[in-house]
């Protein structure tokens, strides 16, 4: 069957043969009647625009009040009836008495419907205007209900009907410019465009569609000009904003296109589409915590918007939330279950928290619903990787290739499992591969670099090596094997300074939101080992009679440390605070971390390191000087919000430093306040079952545990040890702290019957994790047993004590 709008399009079509024609060339304007006023206020015509018609064409009617409340109904803003109220009547009776306030009528209701999305309703007006005498006005509101459908085509016919009828109804060609451009035809669209602004100079919908026209073009200067001028003549364009940052974001300015999106929400908060690409925004930046609160407010709005949902549970990835992220996907999964897309995410974030099987599982019904696409193979190829089972990997990347023989990503992975195999010669074939077809791959180069290395072809490899940290400069893995590959060679000046380079950047990273791999290699650690081996080198070199080039190689490694810049003295003296810290020498780090904040301070723009280096001189003064802590947390915060903006959850961290501050003054009402907004903020960025939340839950319920009013920290622990079991499962480690802390509450209270529950979910999470005979679970067994006397179970708690004993005993004998 028909729809409605298909077939009151041709009714409209119909009808529209029995309207006279207006004369192509006029002279002047004539007057505006009410029902084509109406018709532009329930078409969408922009309210300037409308205003603008009112002003220069006076109106061939009087401006009653019935039809101002009309008008109003129909969506006209105080601009438009601010001209209405202004305009000149020209007295036609008889032309205005023959206007059917029956037409009218359908007309406005028509608008109101659209604007609330009822579009049936709405399309059942229209044709009952079309049998009410409605002509083109009818066909332009028309135009506007079939490009809220994305019927694009039908659009324009409609609206070249009304143009046909009446060559000169207003906004019909700023109408026909969107709808071209959003049938791919760029050079019509600008046509028609130029043809609005022909009419109408004024017109910033019109030059905003010339914008767009420009940018499918890829003339992004003109686009940008086009934007630029449409927001010249209306500043509060909302939609101007928004695909002015659109622009920006694919010329690579994300700062301005984060400016710009804010624009856009400042003027519409609720746009779900702003507040996605604002997130994709922040995502590109780096800016993680404020990608997930922007993703976060666009799934409020719209819980079934698949791209925000997509792109939160990404975030969620990207910043380690890996529980957070399952869950997301799963949500997004159960939305759109047949969505290849949709599975493969669900994998990658079961990959990441080690679900390998399960990961696999989701990877299996991707290649299902698209067996065209190699990235599931690609995908389970990583998984069989993580299970070391390289062989059953690189038949997945074989199966990849199969269907895509381009594919960079098989091609690298295969290259990275035959490395793990050992295989150098065929790992070479495939990097070289990977690498032609993506230069731009900081891991492909790396891994050739890798090949190359083990392959003995060490000048190749640190080419390849620079390549990749050259593409990733803040990865300090790659800038300790270009160091390792440059002493491998002999050039102990260039692996020295990148070796120093790299102690510098890890001692000025903030890690509060980093996760480190247990085996990371430490740059402070790895650049005193290169010096050692530098100093055995020169003292070799001097043993062998070879003192000159000993001196020489020296003299030439303090020319090249000499004369740092601000930012090379700001990182040393970060290196250096950190290593006073470490040594337990607190005055010196004291020192030193100040001489790093000044340091900071004069870097412009100020960068994390600024934050890091506050952070840092307050935790030294903590317990020691309350004041300058504070003072140095307080800077921090504003820090924080300079960088990232008054709403980033980055503020939670001084907040709670300041909260730690006025807790150990026993200053307990600024201190729950403090921790307070420290929940609140990480609630608004990632949600309120959020590990985040959790964490900053255990952190508040210390105001109450010192002060041993356990009633009110019990509420508090019980959430945060419920939002971690519905991310980790009741034995996950994720849920160790808050459960732990709950357990404390427990002892010190003196609830021995929700104690020994509670040690007993404790000892199954420290069991899984640490094993069932590992001393780490010997203190929590004494709790137990202390409970379980209490309880009056004696039997009970005595087996838990020989526990305690086997396990104590096991371990001095191993020793």
């Amino acid at each position: 069957m028909s729809s409605p709008i298909y077939r009151n399009l041709g009714v409209l079509l119909l009808v529209s043969v029995f309207v006279t024609n207006f004369s192509h060339a006029q002279e002047k304007k004539p007057p505006l009647t009410s029902r084509i006023l109406l018709a532009l206020v329930a078409g969408n015509a922009l309210s300037e625009n409308v205003a603008h018609e009112i002003s220069s064409r006076g109106l061939a009617f009087r401006a009653t009040d019935q039809l101002r409340a009309q008008l109003t109904a129909t969506g006209a803003d105080a601009r438009v009836l601010a001209a209405l109220a202004k305009a000149a009547s020209v007295n036609l009776p008889d032309a205005e008495n023959k206007e059917s306030s029956e037409l009218l009528q359908h007309l406005s209701v028509a608008g109101k419907l659209m604007r609330s999305n009822q579009y049936k309703e709405a399309a059942e007006e229209l044709n009952a205007a079309l049998q009410s005498g409605g002509g083109p006005e009818t066909g332009f509101v028309m135009g506007e209900l079939l490009r809220r459908r994305e019927q694009w085509v039908m659009a324009v016919s409609v609206y070249k009907e009304v143009l046909e009828k009446d060559p000169g109804y207003p906004e019909v060609h700023t109408k026909l410019s969107y709808l071209l451009y959003r049938l791919g035809d760029s050079e019509g669209s600008l046509r028609e465009a130029k043809a609005a602004l022909a009419l109408t100079p004024n017109n910033a919908e019109a030059h905003k569609n010339a914008g767009l026209a420009y940018q499918i073009m890829r003339k992004f200067d003109a686009c940008s000009l086009e934007f630029k001028e449409a927001l010249r003549i209306k500043p509060d364009y909302e939609s101007v904003h928004f695909d002015f940052g659109i622009l920006l974001y694919y010329k690579g300015d994300l700062e301005g296109s984060i400016a710009e999106y804010k624009k856009a929400l400042a003027l519409s908060p609720n746009d779900v589409d702003a507040h996605t690409n604002l997130g994709l925004s922040f995502r590109e930046k780096g800016d993680l915590p404020s990608a997930i609160r922007e993703y976060r407010e666009a799934k409020r709005l719209d819980p079934k918007n698949f791209e925000a949902r997509k792109g939160l549970g990404s975030a969620l990835a990207a910043a380690n939330l890996n529980a957070e992220a399952v869950a997301e996907f799963r949500e997004l999964e159960a939305i759109a279950p047949d969505s290849e897309v949709c599975h493969i995410c669900l994998g990658g974030a079961l990959h990441r928290t080690w679900d390998f099987e399960g990961a696999a599982n989701e990877y299996r019904k991707a290649a299902e619903l698209d067996p065209s696409d190699p990235e599931p193979h690609n995908r389970l190829g990583a998984v069989r990787e993580s299970q070391k089972n390289y062989d059953a990997a690189l038949e997945e990347y074989r199966l990849a290739l199969q269907l895509d023989e381009n594919s960079d990503e098989a091609h690298r992975n295969a290259g990275r499992a035959l490395i793990a195999k050992k295989d150098f010669p065929h790992a070479l074939i495939e990097l070289k591969r990977a690498e032609d077809l993506k230069p731009s791959d900081s891991l492909t180069h790396d891994l050739y670099g890798q090949a190359l290395l083990a392959s003995g072809d060490t000048d190749s490899a640190i080419g390849e090596f620079r390549q990749a940290f050259s593409l990733e400069p803040q990865n300090l893995t790659l800038q300790l094997e270009l160091a390792d590959a440059l002493e491998k060679k002999g050039d102990w000046i260039a692996a020295l300074d990148q070796y120093h380079k790299a102690a510098l950047t890890r001692a000025s990273l903030d890690y509060r939101n980093r996760v480190e791999l247990a085996n990371a290699r430490n740059p402070q650690t790895e650049y005193e080992a290169a010096k050692a081996r530098f100093g055995q080198h020169v003292a070799a070199l001097r043993a062998s009679g070879k003192s000159s080039e000993a001196a020489a190689l020296e003299a030439r490694l303090r020319t090249a440390s000499a004369a740092p810049n601000l930012s090379m003295k700001l990182d040393e003296a970060m290196q250096a605070g950190a290593a006073a810290a470490a040594q337990r020498r607190f005055d010196i780090s004291r020192i030193k971390y100040k001489e790093a904040v000044q340091l900071a301070e004069q870097t412009q723009p100020h960068d994390s390191r600024l934050v890091t280096a506050l952070d840092q001189l307050g935790n030294q003064y903590m317990g020691e000087d309350f004041a300058a802590a504070d003072a140095a947390y307080s800077r921090e915060l504003k820090v924080v919000q300079e960088l990232y903006g008054p709403l980033s959850p980055m503020i939670s961290m001084p907040l709670q430093s300041l909260g730690t501050s006025a807790l150990m003054r026993h200053d307990y009402p600024a201190a729950q306040k403090l921790y307070t907004q420290a929940v609140e903020v990480n609630e608004k960025a990632f949600g309120e079952s959020s590990d985040k939340v959790a964490d900053s839950l255990r952190i508040l319920s210390r105001i109450y545990f010192v002060q041993k009013q356990f009633d009110q920290a019990e509420p508090i622990l019980l959430r945060a040890v419920k939002i971690d079991e519905s991310l980790f499962g009741r034995d996950g480690s994720g849920i160790l702290l808050p459960l732990a802390a709950l357990c404390s509450v427990y002892d010190n209270w003196g609830k021995p019957d929700k104690s020994e529950p509670c040690d007993r979910q404790l000892l199954a999470v420290l069991g899984k994790q640490f094993g069932e005979s590992s001393l780490q679970i010997v203190p929590i067994l004494k709790s137990q047993a202390q409970a379980l006397r209490s309880l009056g179970r004696a039997q009970e708690a005595a087996a838990v004590d020989q526990r305690v004993k086997s396990i104590q005993a096991s371990a001095m004998n191993q020793n």
